[in-house]
């Protein structure tokens, strides 16, 4: 279970006080999450499908990463209530992608030459 004493990666802790501090219902909400790193993508994707009584969620979470096709993208996008972004690819996710009402946090980060 995913209790105070639980030891979590920085940013996957930082993504779920986040969405707790919102206060957002999540019980069978869709969630997608972009990156599949074993320190952040990964950890963030278990603790949104884990069930609330272990300390998760309860979404239904779909996982992405930086070489999903871009229509299937912004297919799972679209049906999100929550996008958690850490990829790490600059405009990855534009605006077409998200829907009204979609709560996007991106933890991503990267280098944009100017």
């Amino acid at each position: 279970s995913i209790s105070s004493s639980t030891v979590l990666p920085c940013t996957a802790l930082a993504v779920k006080r986040i969405i707790e501090k919102l206060g957002m219902e999540t019980l069978g909400k869709n969630a997608v999450v972009i990156g599949r790193s074993h320190n952040v993508g990964l950890p963030i994707s278990i603790i949104l499908g884990a069930d609330k009584s272990k300390g998760g969620f309860d979404m239904t979470t779909v996982s992405c990463h930086r070489s999903t096709p871009a229509n299937q993208l912004t297919n799972v996008c679209r049906n999100a209530d929550l996008i958690v972004s850490a990829a790490g690819v600059p405009s990855l996710v534009n605006k077409g992608m998200i829907r009204p009402g979609t709560v996007l946090i991106d933890v991503g980060l990267n280098r944009i030459r100017t």
